[in-house]
């Protein structure tokens, strides 16, 4: 722990109802959001062929292709199969290796958890953090509605979508409509997906599950399931993930009125001055790192974490770049944060925790994000930057007004802050972000604000 922050970090909790007073808003700059890199070639979508029966049952196989360019030794399906089966106590075995791809014989107790399994794919079989595809069919009458419920993860921009290239006869008749699953930053919600049926017979419905400006990424598991003896209505109601109680329920010890605090004057960080109509932390301050992409998993809470320090150190030292490892946050909180459910503010970590002697940021180039929270901690690290404190602006439990954040940014530097994403939040490119839609996806992104433009 060889350097500490000359000025303390500062960071605070913004809520939803900060995003809709007039038109005094906080600006977000229009930057693209980087694409990470694919493996290209190597790039083969795992397929399950699935079957679900009355009762809730399934079975099927799972196709595992050759990669294009593995060696030999280097690429094992068995040990994909594991991590990905494993976890939800699927039962797989090998029933066919030939050209070089596997095939496995599945059977589970339960098909909700066929469309779980392949989101968190990702989170423990890295190649296999992308979009995924949806393919269900069955029997549908004239005009008959039908409710599709999946998990999806707004905070990560990625959400089900019908297919816009699969026409068919199956129509969504609702929005985006998504209800999140507990309190906390970078939590799933359940997306509900509601859909009327054109003319009577058999039907197709084809979904994607993927971020909407990120198109061109290829499918990384392909799902196609057929029913014995159920309707399309059944086996979507089959297949449904449970809405999550309301309101949602506490998992990360954060209470509601914590999150959906009262706005508040708090008093002022530093004397009362008149502050410009529009200023950018980084434009005078050597800049700021890059946007970063915290891919398919929930780790919007530790960008968000990392996002402030990263300025401060890139400013104080006038280093060209600053690299700070997410993952060390992802991999060593002691609270159970992960990429499937989520997490909270992590500063301590870079304080106080596990043990003050312990406690520091760790650099990227030690501990690389892999957007999977499998991957273990390996303590002791190197911890070469240290905050000496962290606070928010006003207090835990409320709201701060416009001017307390301005000032926080204007005398502290960006600033982590929490919003509500949903659908409004994906298509969102520049200028002010209004949504509406908090009451559905609730608090759930975490963000780093760098300034402001009244204009």
């Amino acid at each position: 722990m060889r350097r500490l922050l000359k000025k303390t970090l500062v960071a605070w909790l913004i809520l939803p109802l900060l995003l809709t007073f007039g038109a005094c808003l906080i600006h977000a700059q229009s930057l693209a959001t980087p694409i990470p890199p694919q493996p290209g070639g190597d790039v083969k979508p795992i397929t399950l062929s699935v079957a679900v029966r009355s009762d809730g049952t399934w079975e099927g196989e799972a196709r595992f292709s050759p990669l294009a360019s593995s060696e030999p030794g280097a690429w094992d399906a068995q040990r994909e199969a594991a991590a990905i089966f494993g976890e939800y106590g699927i039962r797989y075995s090998l029933s066919e290796k030939k050209d070089g791809g596997y095939t496995f014989s599945l059977a589970g107790d339960d098909a909700r958890e066929i469309v779980e399994l392949a989101l968190s794919a990702g989170h423990t079989v890295k190649r296999l953090d992308g979009p995924v595809a949806l393919d269900v069919g069955g029997f549908v009458r004239a005009s008959q509605t039908m409710t599709l419920t999946l998990t999806s993860n707004p905070s990560t921009g990625y959400s089900w979508e019908m297919d816009p290239q699969a026409g068919g006869a199956l129509s969504q008749v609702n929005g985006v409509e998504m209800y999140q699953t507990a309190l906390g930053l970078g939590v799933p919600a359940r997306q509900v997906i509601l859909l009327k049926a054109g003319e009577t017979g058999p039907a197709d419905l084809h979904l994607l599950y993927r971020r909407p400006w990120q198109a061109e990424i290829p499918l990384t598991i392909v799902i196609s399931i057929r029913s014995d003896g159920l309707s399309l209505a059944e086996t979507c109601a089959a297949l449904s993930a449970p809405l999550p109680s309301s309101p949602p329920s506490d998992i990360f010890g954060i209470q509601r009125d914590e999150m959906l605090g009262q706005p508040q004057q708090p008093a002022s960080l530093s004397s009362t001055q008149a502050l410009p109509s529009a200023y950018d932390w980084c434009a005078g301050h050597n800049g700021c790192p890059p946007v970063r992409d915290q891919a398919s998993c929930g780790s919007c809470w530790a960008f968000a974490t990392v996002g402030p320090l990263e300025a401060w150190i890139k400013y104080r030292d006038e280093e060209e770049t600053i690299d700070l490892a997410e993952q060390y946050l992802l991999s060593c909180n002691t609270e159970g944060w992960n990429c499937s459910d989520g997490g909270w503010w992590a500063h301590d970590y870079h304080w106080n925790k596990p043990t003050p002697s312990q406690a520091g940021a760790v650099l990227e180039s030690e501990f690389p994000y892999e957007a999977d929270d499998t991957v273990p901690c390996s303590r002791p690290y190197t911890h070469p930057h240290k905050i000496i404190s962290w606070d928010y602006v006003g207090s835990s439990r409320g709201i701060p007004s416009v001017d307390a954040i301005k000032q926080a940014i204007y005398d502290h530097g960006p600033v982590a802050a929490a919003i509500c994403a949903g659908s409004a939040f994906q298509n969102y490119n520049s200028g002010i972000f209004k949504t509406g839609e908090c009451w559905q996806s609730g608090i759930n992104h975490a963000i780093v604000l760098v300034g402001w433009n009244d204009a």
